[in-house]
C-alpha cells in the first residue's frame, strides 16, 4: 500500500516523497509540499474533514482528499 499524508497517525513524522497527479498538485507544491520536506500530522478537525500538518516550519490545513495526493516515506528516528 502506498503511503500518503492522509494515512499518517497523529504526531507521526514523514518526508514528502512526491505528489500524485491531480488538480490540486501544483497548488500543494506552491504551498511548500515538495520532495524532501518534513511533514508532521498534528490533529484533525472535529468533523474529521480537515487535517492540520506542520510542513517544514508552518501549519497547513488540508482536506483528506488533498492530503491523499502527498506521497510520503517514514522518517526513522535515531535512538540516542
Amino acid at each position: 500500500m502506498e503511503a500518503t499524508a492522509d494515512l499518517l497517525k497523529e504526531g507521526e513524522k514523514a518526508k514528502i516523497a512526491g505528489l500524485k497527479e491531480g488538480q490540486f498538485s501544483l497548488k500543494l507544491a506552491e504551498m511548500g509540499c515538495v520532495p524532501g520536506t518534513e511533514i508532521i500530522r498534528l490533529y484533525e478537525s472535529g468533523g474529521g474533514s480537515t487535517i492540520a500538518y506542520r510542513i517544514d516550519t508552518y501549519l497547513l490545513g488540508l482536506r483528506k482528499e488533498e492530503a491523499s495526493l502527498i506521497q510520503v516515506e517514514p522518517i526513522e528516528e535515531a535512538i540516542a
